[in-house]
């Protein structure tokens, strides 16, 4: 999702983006929990509202699965997210 300040992390939907959000430094566990606690969850509540029902996906990035992503994942996307060792494993489907 994520990766330098030349990779800027950014999602859609059909008909809109989020804005981008650059990383300084390297990204750890620590700086990809921040971005969803303050960048991504507020913007996915802006776009869809309290109680919808999405599904969030991400890689098997290191700081994809860090255990305090996954706990905050768990308690924000309930068995709607799709990542390594989530509720819905990663790749969600197998490769061919």
């Amino acid at each position: 999702m994520a990766l330098s300040q030349r990779h800027p992390a950014q999602s859609a939907r059909d008909d809109a983006l989020t804005r981008p959000f650059f990383f300084n430094e390297t990204v750890n566990g620590e700086s990809y929990l921040n971005l969803l606690q303050e960048f991504v969850g507020p913007q996915i509540t802006e776009m869809f509202g309290e109680d919808s029902d999405i599904y969030f996906q991400q890689d098997g990035a290191p700081p994809h699965y860090h255990r305090d992503v996954r706990a905050y994942l768990d308690a924000v996307f309930p068995d709607t997210w799709i990542g390594r060792r989530g509720p819905i494993e990663y790749p969600a489907f197998p490769r061919p």
